[in-house]
């Protein structure tokens, strides 16, 4: 993703923030604000966007899943599908250069949290190979009720000791199993 994606992807995520409880923001952000998580994140890890020309059909990034150091090998993943998009192998596309990525770079664990019900969430995560993982109930309030989260877990790569913290993308960009890992995702396009 480029800052210039900044309003596409807050397009899609407006409505998502305003009308649903999927995600538990309150307010949409601005294009101001989606700029700097593009801008913040970036640097760190993986935050792609699937688009033809400036319009974004989808983005999908992953983010720490917790600030203690003993979590720095496991990330948190996000993915979001314009409804023009949706089943047409856009979330799975991103899904699986996100995730090619995110292994490249030495991440061993992905988390997804998913406000429940959201059977279309459930079934992509785990048609990637996701598990479930627990449930957190009554985790947040919003449009008038409770809502549980749930959490599915992706194992990366084996389990296995560490060699190091995990690279940042600025360390793989160049390479080109980087290149090869963001492509692998295309082929899920339909």
């Amino acid at each position: 993703a480029e800052e210039s994606d900044a309003e596409g992807v807050r397009s899609i995520y407006a409505p998502v923030v305003r009308d649903t409880a999927i995600s538990f923001e309150l307010e949409p952000p601005s294009r101001e604000e989606m700029r700097d998580r593009i801008r913040s994140l970036r640097g760190r890890l993986p935050w792609i966007v699937c688009a033809e020309g400036p319009e974004v059909w989808g983005y999908a990034y992953a983010d720490r899943f917790r600030s203690r150091a003993a979590y720095q090998w496991s990330a948190e993943v996000t993915v979001y599908v314009g409804p023009a998009w949706r089943r047409r192998g856009v979330g799975q596309a991103l899904y699986t250069s996100l995730l090619e990525g995110m292994r490249l770079l030495g991440y061993k664990s992905a988390f997804a949290g998913i406000a429940l019900p959201n059977p279309p969430s459930v079934a992509l995560h785990e048609a990637l190979g996701f598990r479930p993982a627990g449930i957190f109930r009554a985790a947040g309030f919003k449009l008038g009720r409770w809502h549980d989260v749930g959490w599915w877990q992706l194992e990366l790569q084996p389990l296995d000791q560490p060699e190091g913290a995990p690279r940042t993308v600025p360390e793989v960009a160049a390479l080109a199993e980087w290149r090869s890992a963001l492509a692998r995702g295309l082929a899920r396009l339909r």
